[in-house]
């Protein structure tokens, strides 16, 4: 069985505040102690890389006023609520994490893998249909 995991050190870059709960220094470690470990040595795991999640891809889960609030307030920065910060440059971050996703999940439709996680920042898990909210973006 193949487990694929999805990750760019592009996922890095995201940044809330150096004090957020959802920072960098997460996933950076996971990501060493896998390295340290061998777990990307193995044959039964597979590293995927992320695409860019299309502004078609987006608007199949998300209203085009959320999507272009999110485009328009990356460009000098913004906020969604007192936990979601829009950084400057957020939405291409969001993308690719929302691509990650697209890709873990072709990979397993597409039989490159049996399973896949997707190491992904910034996360998604808890944006909705007109909004983000507790630190995340797209899904």
């Amino acid at each position: 069985m193949t487990t694929g995991i999805v990750f760019s050190p592009s996922y890095l870059r995201h940044e809330q505040s150096q004090t957020h709960p959802e920072r960098m220094e997460r996933l950076s470690y996971t990501m060493d102690q896998f390295n340290e470990e061998g777990i990307f040595d193995l044959a039964e795991i597979k590293l995927i890389s992320p695409r860019k999640a299309t502004r078609s891809d987006v608007l199949a889960v998300h209203t085009e006023k959320y999507f272009v609030y999110l485009e328009e307030s990356s460009i000098k920065g913004g906020m969604i609520d007192y936990d979601t910060l829009i950084p400057p440059g957020l939405i291409g971050d969001a993308l690719l994490a929302a691509g990650g996703a697209l890709t873990g999940a072709d990979s397993v439709l597409d039989l490159t893998v049996r399973n896949a996680f997707v190491f992904c920042r910034p996360p998604g898990h808890h944006a909705g249909l007109t909004g983000g909210a507790g630190f995340c973006y797209l899904n």
